[in-house]
């Protein structure tokens, strides 16, 4: 892998995991109309810790100082630590779903040589290859990407409720889980789109919706990351390690201000310009499918 590929990809990562515009949708476009191959399961894992690292920087003062109380304390108010473990049971309640999705819809294993439409598959099976292949089937990752544009909309209607980290409940939780786990299963639907969008929909503060939100990736990008890691090639490690380590410092380096980014749309209620860059996106690359009939295999 050239260097300047590890950077470009790195920077797509940074940029679109955390941003609502899908980082799986945007890097199975570009590869398809780029005619790449697939990322590299070891350097699409190291992509992912990169921005992982960004989220444990971006909370790396005291912890739980996001969980500060905005009202004053009453004899009601629950000790931050309390809250604090709460909330860690509340993210464990919200990526069960997404753990139970990824063992239902396993994806098909292809010999070399196979393709999709040459092997008998179950239901669960079609729809576990929607992620694993989605840079064969473009069609189908826009149709989703225009879906998380009238998501992100919907959501930036509501602009939050009065919920914050103090009077969050489990179903709460669970719904944003929900959510998580479709984004999981279909490409183009953005996790972060998905997640802070239902919890605005739901009557989360706005800023606590992107909190839980940033919370909610850590176990799900390091379950993703060991999952994947055992299936890595050595032999690609060892010829691909410095490039690697310089796509995942650009992916958490731009993934961090992005984060800021983030919080700052939703503080702003500016929200739904993501809408507008999501469907752009759509709108011009599928134009580029009607142009190019070759390239149309979704």
């Amino acid at each position: 892998m050239h260097w300047l590929e590890a950077i470009a990809l790195g920077t797509l990562q940074g940029l679109t995991e955390f941003l609502p515009v899908s980082s799986s949708g945007h890097l199975s476009i570009f590869e398809y109309f780029l005619g790449l191959q697939e990322t590299p399961r070891f350097f699409d894992v190291m992509l992912h810790v990169g921005t992982l690292l960004a989220v444990l920087f971006f909370y790396r003062k005291v912890p739980g100082e996001f969980l500060k109380q905005e009202q004053e304390p009453s004899p009601e108010t629950k000790p931050t630590f309390v809250r604090m473990f709460t909330i860690a049971c509340f993210v464990v309640l919200a990526t069960i779903p997404a753990v139970g999705a990824a063992l239902i819809f396993r994806p098909t294993e292809l010999n070399p040589g196979e393709s999709l439409s040459t092997v008998d598959r179950s239901w669960t099976q079609m729809i576990g290859d929607l992620r694993e292949y989605s840079s064969h089937q473009p069609g189908y990752v826009l149709t989703f990407m225009t879906i998380t544009g009238f998501v992100l909309l919907a959501g930036s209607k509501t602009r939050g409720g009065r919920t914050d980290a103090y009077s969050m409940k489990w179903w709460h939780a669970l719904g944003i889980g929900l959510a998580q786990m479709m984004s999981a299963l279909f490409p183009g639907l953005s996790r972060s789109g998905m997640t802070v969008s239902t919890g605005l929909l739901l009557g989360l503060k706005g800023e606590w919706a992107v909190h839980f939100s940033l919370l909610m990736s850590l176990p799900a990008v390091l379950g993703a990351t060991i999952l994947k890691a055992k299936d890595a090639d050595p032999a690609w490690i060892s010829a691909n390690l410095a490039p690697t380590i310089l796509g995942t410092l650009t992916s958490a380096v731009v993934g961090w201000f992005c984060i800021t980014l983030l919080m700052r749309a939703v503080q702003r209620g500016r929200w739904w310009w993501f809408s507008i860059y999501v469907w752009g996106f759509v709108g011009v690359s599928a134009l580029l499918l009607f142009a190019r009939p070759d390239l149309a295999t979704g």
